[in-house]
């Protein structure tokens, strides 16, 4: 499985393309890392920050889509929510030794990712463009 940013996942919002553009990277490096059977801290590292700036990226369009009336801001959140706690839970189980970072959960993590941007993250496309 690849994490490789194109042109087709662009939502026409500049600041919002390079958050992604920024996850895909986030999520090579881990993918990577597992591949090569990095250790422990390598890996808890780039969880660490996948965990942080996945967090930033979600508040930072959640806050967007609150200032400018977007109208699905209730469903799209949800879905933040959502992987929120999965996300939650892949760290708490990896830090607690309950869980190995593995191809099933780089696949949860790549399909989540492009299916997100390519569905939900492209709705609110032309309703920014419209008020930005």
């Amino acid at each position: 499985m690849e994490f490789n940013w194109d042109e087709s996942y662009s939502v026409g919002v500049r600041k919002f393309d390079d958050q992604h553009k920024k996850l895909f990277s986030l999520c090579d490096q881990l993918n990577n890392s597992v591949k090569e059977g990095k250790g422990r801290a390598v890996l808890g590292d780039i969880l660490d920050e996948l965990q942080e700036y996945t967090s930033k990226h979600f508040l930072a369009e959640e806050i967007d889509m609150l200032s400018q009336g977007y109208p699905d801001y209730e469903t799209h959140k949800a879905e933040h929510d959502k992987l929120r706690l999965q996300v939650r839970e892949f760290y708490n189980n990896y830090y607690s030794g309950n869980m190995v970072l593995s191809e099933n959960v780089m696949d949860f993590l790549s399909d989540w990712l492009k299916l997100h941007i390519a569905k939900t993250d492209k709705k609110y496309a032309p309703f920014f463009s419209r008020v930005v």
